[in-house]
């Protein structure tokens, strides 16, 4: 037994004495920094990142790696002795007994983003120790920002599914204290930034537990550049009723088995052109609507209630039901797929089909052999209806005034009966029989054409000799009686008078 023990207590003076010879110790004088030459990149510029390492004592040599985001930045170089990129760098340096050294490393900003830049795996040798010693790591987040994109990273609005802000939400104010009962297990956060461009990201879930509990809210703007915004939400002990416990919240539905939020304010939502905001009345309580000027459509304003970060998405009310309104933006405009009216119809060549824009199956007209990608719809813009081409190669919608659809009803009523037939197709279908009644009708109709001509010529002759009769006899009564004007001489060269 002694000599067991003897052993385990000979192996355990082994192994401490080999740990404290190959294990690399950390001092805890050492000490290591990050230095940046410029906190607020945008962009192209270029950024120089100084490690610094001290110690009380001297030191002979250091190495360590510094990490950092590739899509962010790109290392360019270093005058000490370094090598690696895409993420990481690896320094190794030696000169002769120093208590403080920096080493400086180059990089070029790629495009706006954060990166946290990290020195890990630092060590330095000092002097005149045998082993290397351990330095503590050192990290500094860097926001690289575009110039040429919006800087933008206000939120627009901040509400919360239970419990009231306070203050009252600014755009400006950038803490905010809430508190709600013990009953109140869960508390969701919902933010809407100012510039369509920016991106919201929320710490934590909605569940609550008792007492303090922080959500961050943190705005990106579209150049990189940051904003954040904290809500201390406080659960309390006590167990209170709530108005919502003995009735149903009129601002929550479900679709779907989903649950749904409805919208009780637009402020940071982006309704349709030509549409403003309003309220309607849902379930006894007053809800935020758009409606055009015409009030053709009221648009519900909904959202998934699990989901913070959420856009508000417009939904319309029919027979009590909820429906995802059939839409799509294209750059600034919203355009509202509709069926078309009954007195609308294809022109010849054209049949009707549908087209998936947006999620959407879009009733629409295609023409026959003509180009696959081009499609004909009905929609609703700003304040009326209007024919509208879409590309869906290029997935582009532009308004098509000369595809003229709408009929009148005696246009329709023309429209649905067959062409008229040449006289040709006609005449080639009748039969044999009905070909020869057809020539005698024809030639009847010809030799009458022809007699009745003929008497006319006839009547119109015998006309010109009855006058031509009646002329001259006019000429000869006008002339004087020859035998009225001859006188008869009684002598001797005439006939003898009667006794």
């Amino acid at each position: 037994m002694k000599t067991l023990f003897r052993k385990l207590t000979v192996i355990g003076l082994l192994v401490m004495i080999c740990f404290s010879v190959f294990s690399v110790s950390v001092s805890a004088a050492a000490k290591t920094s990050i230095i940046i030459s410029n906190k607020s990149p945008k962009k192209g510029d270029s950024v120089t990142v100084t490690v610094q390492i001290q110690d009380s004592s001297s030191f002979d040599a250091t190495e360590f790696d510094l990490t950092y985001n590739p899509d962010v930045l790109k290392y360019t170089g270093s005058e000490s002795y370094a090598s690696g990129g895409g993420g990481r760098v690896h320094v190794v340096e030696s000169y002769d007994s120093k208590s403080k050294h920096s080493c400086t490393l180059a990089f070029s900003a790629l495009k706006a983003g954060s990166s946290t830049i990290q020195v890990t795996n630092a060590i330095y040798l000092p002097k005149g120790a045998s082993a290397e010693a351990g330095l503590p790591s050192a990290g500094y987040t860097l926001t690289v920002s575009d110039a040429t994109k919006s800087g933008n990273a206000n939120l627009k609005a901040l509400s919360l599914s239970n419990g009231t802000l306070s203050p009252a939400f600014s755009a400006s104010k950038t803490s905010y204290t809430a508190t709600v009962p013990k009953n109140v297990e869960k508390c969701a956060v919902y933010a809407t930034a100012e510039d369509s461009g920016a991106k919201i990201s929320i710490s934590g879930d909605s569940n609550l537990s008792i007492g303090r509990n922080t959500r961050k809210i943190t705005v990106t703007a579209a150049n990189g550049s940051q904003k954040v915004y904290t809500v201390t939400i406080t659960r309390t002990k006590t167990e209170e009723k709530l108005e919502t416990d003995s009735e149903e919240n009129p601002y929550e539905t479900t679709i779907n088995d989903e649950a749904y939020m409805i919208a009780s304010d637009l402020t940071g939502v982006a309704v349709p052109n030509g549409f403003t905001a309003a309220s309607a009345e849902y379930r006894g309580a007053q809800v935020a609507v758009a409606k055009d000027k015409n009030e053709i459509y009221t648009l519900y304003y909904l959202k998934k209630a699990d989901d913070e970060t959420a856009a508000f998405v417009p939904y319309i009310l029919e027979s009590d039901s909820f429906l995802k309104l059939p839409c799509a933006t294209f750059g600034n405009n919203t355009y509202i797929f509709s069926e078309f009216p009954e007195d609308i119809v294809a022109p010849a060549g054209y049949y009707t089909t549908t087209v998936e824009i947006n999620g959407c199956q879009v009733l629409c007209y295609h023409e026959d052999n003509a180009d696959p990608d081009f499609y004909y719809l009905y929609c609703f813009y700003s304040d009326d209806y209007g024919i509208y081409r879409y590309d869906k190669k290029e997935d582009v919608l532009q308004r098509y005034p000369e595809f003229v659809l709408k009929k009148t009803a005696e246009q329709l009523s023309f429209q649905n009966e067959e062409a008229p037939k040449k006289f040709t197709e006609r005449f080639a279908a009748l039969s044999a029989g009905a070909k020869i009644i057809l020539f005698l009708i024809v030639a009847a109709i010809l030799v009458f054409i022809t007699l009745i001509v003929i008497a006319f010529i006839r009547l119109a002759l015998s006309g010109k000799k009855t006058s031509e009769l009646i002329e001259d006899n006019v000429a000869f009564a006008g002339e004087p009686d020859v035998f009225d004007e001859i006188q008869i001489d009684d002598d001797d060269n005439g006939f003898p008078e009667d006794e």
